[in-house]
């Protein structure tokens, strides 16, 4: 067991709490909103979240990166050019400047543009979030700077929110900080998918909580290697029944979905 470094972290460390019992034992896989529902309405903005809960998910998921003038906003990409009218990389903006692009003009055809929405705020998000502290969250690291990880812990922890959270990435190195340094638990994913990966005994995966599994990797055998070394096995993206209720088959302890409604359909009935 690691040392803890921070004594506000330990008094919120997962063991015994209520959102590591759901984790473990809510009886059944739970079902999370990828960037909200990402194929329902612009991803990672508020509307999209708030459709996500209203659709019955248990999980939400988003991703953080870092404004040049240090503000952790939610945003997959590390640049704004896929799902705004602008381009560049989020670090080379201020958030005003963020603010001022449009994040829905790219989405259903351009059917949203024009119409408010706007990349949130972790700070922003953690507002909303308080009025549905029964959701769990999916933390994505896309920003890998140290600054940026700290700020993200530190604006979660003022809203009494990292009680609610595990924290993706597909960096090793960010994994190990997060499990070294704040003794969060952590979703990372198979070791051929991981940059810096570290295997062995001491290596990554004995940080992990979680692993995410792409569909097309979810075979019987590695649902059931990921159990045996005490893994969680995820799956993701189940976007149709058929996909659903063969990774429930196979044990999924979770699954993300960029459209929740045939999860919910299939698990919730």
């Amino acid at each position: 067991m690691y040392e803890w470094k921070n004594d506000y972290f330990k008094q919120i460390a997962w063991t015994g709490d209520w959102a590591d019992e759901r984790f473990r034992h809510s009886g059944r896989c739970l079902i999370e909103g990828h960037r909200g529902v990402k194929a329902l309405l612009p991803e990672n903005t508020i509307p999209s979240f708030e459709h996500a809960v209203a659709l019955g998910v248990d999980v939400l998921e988003t991703d953080v990166n870092m404004t040049r003038d240090g503000v952790p906003v939610l945003c997959h990409d590390r640049t704004v050019d896929r799902t705004t009218d602008g381009s560049g990389v989020i670090r080379q903006f201020t958030l005003a400047e963020l603010k001022a692009l449009d994040a829905g003009c790219r989405f259903g055809g351009g059917e949203y543009a024009g119409k408010g929405y706007r990349i949130p705020t972790l700070e922003e998000f953690c507002e909303w979030m308080t009025a549905h502290r029964d959701i769990l969250l999916n933390v994505e690291i896309k920003d890998y700077g140290l600054d940026n990880i700290d700020a993200t812990l530190s604006t979660l922890g003022a809203f009494d929110l990292l009680g609610n959270c595990i924290f993706a990435c597909f960096h090793a190195s960010v994994i190990h900080y997060l499990y070294e340094r704040y003794g969060v638990k952590t979703q990372g994913f198979l070791g051929s998918s991981m940059k810096g990966f570290r295997p062995g005994k001491n290596g990554t995966y004995a940080e992990l909580y979680a692993v995410g599994v792409e569909t097309e990797q979810f075979t019987p055998e590695c649902a059931a290697w990921l159990n045996d070394i005490g893994i969680q096995p995820w799956c993701w993206c189940c976007d149709d029944e058929e996909t659903v209720r063969r990774a429930v088959s196979l044990g999924a302890k979770e699954m993300t979905c960029n459209d929740p409604r045939p999860a919910i359909h299939v698990i919730k009935g």
